[in-house]
């Protein structure tokens, strides 16, 4: 992980202030004979990737996961890919957290689940996650599957927003810091302060 932004973290000022498809001209050189050679291959990488996850290294359980995920290099499975990415996610795994918390929130490859979707979202962000700390931070300002909070709201935000998630405006962090009192600006300033000193020590 990246830790450089750590280091220039500035919170005391942050405190105050589908695809369309595109018909193309077949080239000459590609024949039906060469279809299930593409077929083979995927399923090649397909069992290899199986191979590995099956050995219980969460790295490679995680990659299949995102591969079934996206349908790279193998064919879209979102069913399959939620439980692998379920069982890396329980390694510790923080890229397979960040998945499994996103299709837990969407319903993809099975039912919407809120709750689940914070606790994946929540061991990510613990590990310096952006993205699951800018989910954390949206989710804790809107009330969606947690009590309303504007101190958990902008204690996430900010954090995602100076980890690099762009998504995540200044506007947000002023709305969310104009809800808050001194004594919370300050609970969340310690608490900010505190955060960034356990992720210093967890990635050393």
């Amino acid at each position: 992980m990246n830790l450089k932004w750590l280091i220039s973290f500035t919170i005391a000022a942050s405190l105050w202030a589908g695809q369309s498809a595109t018909p193309t001209t077949p080239q000459p050189y590609v024949t039906l004979q060469q279809i299930p050679v593409e077929k083979d291959v995927k399923a090649a990488r397909l069992a290899e990737a199986l191979k590995q996850a099956k050995t219980g290294n969460a790295d490679s359980m995680a990659q299949l996961g995102v591969m079934l995920l996206l349908g790279s290099e193998v064919e879209k499975n979102l069913p399959e890919a939620r439980q692998w990415l379920l069982r890396a996610a329980q390694k510790g795994q923080m890229e397979a957290q960040a998945k499994l918390g996103a299709m837990l929130f969407l319903g993809l490859g099975g039912p919407v689940d809120l709750l689940q979707s914070v606790q994946w979202f929540s061991a990510a962000a613990e590990q310096g996650e952006a993205y699951s700390m800018g989910c954390l931070g949206v989710m804790y300002a809107t009330g969606t599957g947690v009590v309303q909070s504007a101190p958990d709201a902008f204690f996430w935000l900010c954090l995602a927003q100076t980890g690099g998630d762009t998504d995540i405006t200044d506007q947000m962090l002023n709305d969310e810091a104009s809800k808050l009192t001194a004594e919370q600006k300050e609970q969340v300033l310690q608490r900010l302060l505190n955060f960034i000193k356990k992720l210093q020590q967890l990635h050393i």
